[in-house]
């Protein structure tokens, strides 16, 4: 009997003596953070080197909180206590004034494993916004910035469409007109030239009667006549 009670006594003290051996701390990395606000939580762990911990990776839940990140660090032993630490980085969509987060670590025996947790932190919710400066500060520069023009295809496409809609309307309406006064001209230059022609034959037919002038100023003749 009295060895049973010495059994008993051994398997409910000794893991909490191991757990005396065992220091797990988190904290976040600020007091105060806005909603979904990048903030960093840091896990450290200080156990004996004959120990072997490990931290929670992305299969953890992180609730209330979404895991951004995690970032390790590596482990320094200094007179058998090691030291591990990790950081990682959540966001928060909780509207709570406060929210906690308490992270386990596990430590690896042969057949089973302990789980600890560390102390519950606390991140209260940042609503308000930074404070505003009485006068604002602005950077002088005299440097002008181009600024990027697009260019508005519908609009040059509804101008060249307009245009040729009126060229079309104009045409439709004053063909008649147009025709008559390209013809009215064309018989203007026709005179001119043959006036300047008939002028030059004239006179050098008149200062030398030959009878190849005389036919070239008929022909001449003739053949506006004809062009009429």
């Amino acid at each position: 009997m009295g060895k049973i009670r010495l059994i008993l006594f051994f398997l409910l003290f000794i893991p909490e003596l191991s757990a005396q051996d065992i220091q797990l701390k988190g904290y976040f990395m600020q007091d105060s953070a806005r909603l979904g606000e990048r903030v960093g939580f840091v896990l450290k762990a200080n156990y004996p080197q004959t120990s072997q911990l490990i931290f929670p990776d992305s299969a953890f839940d992180f609730s209330p909180f979404i895991l951004l990140e995690k970032k390790s660090f590596i482990s320094q032993t200094v007179e058998g206590i090691t030291t591990d630490s990790a950081v990682y980085y959540l966001s928060n969509f909780s509207l709570e004034p406060s929210s906690y987060l308490s992270l386990p670590a596990y430590e690896l025996s042969r057949y089973d494993s302990i789980t600890y947790f560390s102390n519950e932190a606390e991140i209260k919710l940042k609503l308000t916004l930074d404070s505003i400066p009485e006068q604002l500060a602005f950077q002088q520069n005299n440097v002008y910035q181009p600024l990027e023009k697009s260019f508005n295809w519908l609009l040059i496409g509804l101008i060249v469409g307009g245009v040729v809609i009126l060229l079309a309307v104009f045409t439709l309406l004053f063909a008649k007109k147009i025709k008559a006064l390209y013809r009215s001209n064309r018989e203007k230059v026709r005179w001119l030239q043959f006036e300047r022609k008939w002028k030059k034959l004239s006179a050098l037919l008149y200062q030398n009667p030959q009878i190849e002038l005389a036919d070239e100023v008929v022909g001449l003749w003739k053949g506006y006549l004809e062009s009429i």
